[in-house]
Formats: C-alpha cells, structure tokens, sequence
C-alpha cells in the first residue's frame, strides 16, 4: 500500500509530474514550429517531384519505370 508520509514517495511522484508537465509544455510551445517544418517539407518533396520529372523530359536524368 502507499504510504504518502513517506519522502521517497512524495519525490518520485514530484519528480514524475515535472516531467510529464515539462514535456506537455514543450509539446505546446513547439506546435508552431512543427506546423511551420511540416510546410517546409511538403515543399522541398513537390519542388524534388518536379525536378525529377523535368530532369526526365529534358534528358538529364533516366529513370527506368520497368
């Protein structure tokens, strides 16, 4: 059973929701910056998209669907 009189106890639950409230707090100051990475990806995979196929039409590069 828990005894709550016991200091190692009140530590460990101490140290545990400093933990938990830290990582929820990094969660919600860093959603901007995962929104704004997320953007920047989806970005360079479409303008990497067009270059492979403009590089195709064009000759530079070969790619073999088959």
């Amino acid at each position: 059973m828990f005894n709550f009189s016991d200091p190692d106890l009140i530590h460990t639950v101490v140290n545990w929701a400093i933990i938990a409230f830290g990582a929820l707090a990094i969660i919600f100051v860093l959603r901007g910056v995962f929104k704004v990475a997320w953007r920047v990806i989806k970005l360079v995979l479409i303008l990497l998209g067009l270059l492979v196929i403009v590089g195709q039409v064009l000759g530079y590069i070969h790619i073999s669907f088959l």
